[in-house]
């Protein structure tokens, strides 16, 4: 017979917090997890008084869970039963999160976003020590959380990726009923600095063209599809197989799985794009030929940055690059052009493949459009 749990805190320097509660008349005063088996410290180490107080709050709810499942403290550590066991390991950080990367992975999600996720989590796991995989996913502190963000802090952009991509984990386990509230909820984004990916003029992507054409077939092809079909290079064009063509190439079809915005997609394919093309079509015999490797495989989804990493250098000492212009500058370019051809930012919408109206606001006012055309019929006249 027990009577009820009780935490102590003592706030003086050089004070001891602790637990303190009766069994069979015997007062048992307790310091720490030790006797739980458990990594619960709340005098150790330089801790503030809010986590002093969570963690003698903490030791108060372990100590009490273990002597309703029967711990009599008299024979000293506590050893939970099987089906307390069964329910803890079922309820560990470890598992939890590895349950719920099955789940997504085995989702209809890209396989770029699978992979981000997967290095993302095993990231996590290594990054926690054992006590805390261990631990219920209740018990996960939200400063270990942000620590582990903080090893990501390399650019605004790096972190809040990161940041978005945990914070989808932790809705999936409150949506599963482990958590209430997501840790993250009260973390703030990093401020972002705009990088405008800069559009080529005219004879900037002529130039741009003629030399990929005469250094990387793989990368002229890959820019030609990027401005005529405004298709996405590191996952839609890179996957593009002859099933995504029509009989005669002059269309491209996405399914919903292979694209983006998630819905199937058709684009037109402009004839200089099937002219580029034309020596591969003989060789795509099947339709889960690839445009690039001519075989039942893809290349690597970092192909494309990796040739037009090499040939960076050459381009910028050619002054064919600017120092802001890259690979989605082509895209950029297609974009500002369809939109000074027609004003008309749905169709932008529809054919840039956007998943709403509000994306494609904001690649082209982060672009630098339509602030700055839509004030020239208030310039004064002189």
């Amino acid at each position: 017979m027990f009577i009820e749990v009780r935490g102590v805190i003592d706030a003086k320097k050089g004070g001891r917090s602790y637990i303190i509660f009766y069994y069979n008349g015997k007062r048992y005063r307790l310091y720490n997890g030790k006797h739980l088996g458990l990594e619960i410290q709340p005098n150790k180490g330089e801790l503030t008084q809010k986590k002093i107080s969570a963690s003698i709050e903490l030791l108060r709810f372990k100590t009490m869970q273990a002597l309703e499942d029967g711990w009599n403290p008299e024979e000293g550590n506590y050893i939970a039963s099987d089906a307390l066991l069964e329910e803890k390991n079922e309820k560990c950080v470890s598992s939890v999160f590895k349950s719920i990367l099955e789940s997504k992975t085995s989702s209809g999600i890209s396989n770029s976003y699978k992979n981000d996720l997967t290095y993302l989590v095993n990231n996590f796991l290594n990054f926690l020590t054992k006590a805390e995989k261990d631990n219920n996913i209740s018990e996960l502190r939200s400063d270990r959380i942000v620590e582990f963000l903080d090893s990501f802090n390399s650019s605004a952009t790096n972190y809040n990726n990161k940041r978005r991509m945990l914070s989808v984990l932790f809705n999936c386990i409150i949506e599963r009923g482990y958590l209430l509230e997501n840790p993250l909820k009260k973390t703030r984004k990093q401020k972002q600095k705009v990088v405008l990916n800069d559009v080529y003029t005219d004879g900037e992507f002529k130039n741009l063209l003629r030399f990929l054409q005469e250094n990387n077939n793989d990368l002229y092809v890959m820019g030609l599809i990027m401005y005529g079909c405004l298709l996405r290079p590191h996952t839609e064009i890179l996957s593009l197989t002859r099933g995504n063509f029509n009989e005669d190439f002059s269309i491209i079809t996405l399914g919903g799985n292979e694209n983006k915005s998630g819905k199937i997609r058709k684009v037109n394919v402009p004839e200089y794009v099937r002219e580029a093309i034309q020596d591969r079509i003989p060789l795509m015999k099947k339709d889960n030929t690839n445009l690039f490797t001519l075989a039942n495989r893809k290349f690597n989804v970092g192909y494309f940055n990796t040739l037009w990493d090499r040939l960076k250098d050459k381009m910028i000492e050619k002054s064919i690059l600017k120092a802001n212009q890259t690979i989605y500058s082509i895209r950029h370019t297609s974009a500002v052009k369809i939109y000074k051809k027609c004003k008309d930012v749905s169709i932008v919408q529809k054919m840039m493949g956007h998943s709403s109206m509000a994306v494609t606001l904001t690649y082209l006012r982060s672009l630098g459009q339509m602030e700055v055309e839509s004030l020239l019929e208030y310039i004064p006249a002189v």
